[in-house]
């Protein structure tokens, strides 16, 4: 996959005509970040709320959105195929129990 961006311990899954991976968050993807805080239409039914749009900065200037206790990923999406490709999606994760 070719991007400017490398993926987070080279998890990748390849189909003919498509690529996605995971990487770790970037500057460029704040205002994304920041448009899924506030912007109820954008991610469809799993919005979660209103939310502070400042905080994924925040969070990306504390520990680059990756903690010890939690933390997150871009998701990405390349298709020779699809006409969405190169839309990105955010993940967040944490601990289990």
């Amino acid at each position: 996959m070719d991007s400017p961006h490398p993926l987070v311990a080279g998890i990748v899954h390849e189909a003919p005509g498509s690529t996605v991976g995971l990487r770790q968050v970037a500057e460029d993807d704040l205002a994304m970040l920041r448009r899924f805080a506030v912007e109820p239409g954008l991610i469809g039914l799993d919005w979660a709320g209103f939310r502070d749009a400042a905080a994924p900065a925040r969070r990306f200037a504390e520990d680059g959105s990756l903690g010890e206790r939690t933390g997150g990923l871009i998701v990405q999406v390349e298709s020779a195929v699809d006409a969405r490709a190169g839309r990105l999606h955010s993940l967040r994760w944490r601990p289990a129990g």
